[in-house]
């Protein structure tokens, strides 16, 4: 009786409606739903805008500069000081 049922996704912006057999499975890997953040900055959002907000947002990120191999946070990516001892970062 239930494997006659159609659900829909309750993620945010995802509505996709599957078969009863499939539904739990969506669930679990729609990229529509928030999960924490994979660098633990203790933040969630959508699996599908994860890179950019390691990008973007993240302040656990680490990003490595081509010219010099430094590494820096996006933290210190917004330092105004340190970006004028790294001219690589302007």
């Amino acid at each position: 009786m239930m494997e006659a049922l159609d659900f829909r996704c309750s993620n945010e912006d995802c509505g996709k409606v599957t078969p009863y057999s499939d539904a739990l499975d969506h669930e679990k890997e729609c990229d529509k739903k928030p999960i924490p953040c994979t660098q633990d900055c203790g933040r969630y959002c959508k699996q599908e805008l994860m890179e950019l907000h390691h990008f973007k947002e993240c302040e656990e990120s680490i990003f490595s500069c081509e010219e010099c191999n430094a590494t820096f946070n996006i933290r210190e990516l917004d330092d105004q000081e340190l970006a004028k001892e790294h001219n690589c970062l302007i």
